[in-house]
């Protein structure tokens, strides 16, 4: 078991995970857990079994259902981005999955955040671009072709979202400056980004990875692995973005 994301519904947590207890191809499995930390699915619910792998979720909560996503091969082995819905009680309203990214070549890391009227997920595509979609409460998929966040042909790669009040901001990894950094743009909920240039979040020396979000009410507070003391171990830094 490996790879965990998590959402909160205002009573309980979702927690979702690969798992590869039946197959070498890992599914996705995920259990509510309370507040006090009762295991509420000992078992676990499975969310996602099918041909090849299934695996790197993220969720969110939209006042009524749980949007879990996720990086999915059974149809390309270079990966998609699909989708389901998870109601509070554990019943996934989407077992077959809802296909979100599924154009040729790869589609991974998404992330997900959720604006009061829609989800916005994000994903990695290929090794050039961020790109999102919309998604609405009822799992319907609003931009079928995607929409571009940031794209630099010198790479980026897992992205992070979160929703701010009045815009998400989407961080990633980005190879633009030489060594890898993080970057990040402010999007609007009809999925336009706001920033004509994108913001460097951090350009510390030697590499930062894997980029997280959260929103306090006021700022955006991002975290990454970052590399700037010692060439072969990572600390933790962060930064607010107003």
């Amino acid at each position: 078991q490996h790879l965990p994301s998590v959402s909160f519904d205002g009573v309980n947590y979702l927690v979702v995970w690969s798992d590869s207890r039946s197959s070498p191809s890992p599914d996705l499995y995920a259990a509510r857990v309370a507040p006090d930390g009762t295991l509420l699915d000992p078992s676990g619910i499975v969310i996602a079994i099918a041909y090849s792998e299934q695996g790197g979720s993220a969720a969110a909560f939209d006042g009524t259902n749980h949007l879990v996503v996720w990086t999915d091969a059974r149809s390309d082995p270079l990966y998609d981005i699909f989708a389901a819905r998870v109601a509070p009680d554990g019943t996934v309203l989407d077992p077959a999955g809802i296909p979100v990214a599924s154009a040729a070549g790869r589609q991974a890391a998404p992330a997900v955040a959720y604006d009061g009227t829609n989800f916005l997920v994000v994903w990695a595509e290929g090794s050039t671009s961020i790109r999102g979609t919309r998604v609405t409460g009822a799992g319907v998929v609003l931009d079928p072709a995607g929409i571009e966040i940031s794209a630099h042909p010198a790479g980026q790669a897992s992205p992070s979202i979160a929703w701010g009040g009045a815009s998400y901001l989407v961080a990633w990894v980005d190879a633009r400056d030489a060594t890898l950094d993080i970057y990040g743009v402010r999007v609007r909920p009809d999925g336009v980004r706001m920033d004509a240039s994108d913001l460097l979040v951090s350009g510390a020396p030697a590499a930062q990875f894997f980029p997280a979000v959260g929103f306090d009410g006021t700022n955006w507070f991002v975290v990454w692995e970052d590399r700037r003391t010692a060439s072969s171990y990572m600390d933790i830094y962060g930064a607010r973005v107003a």
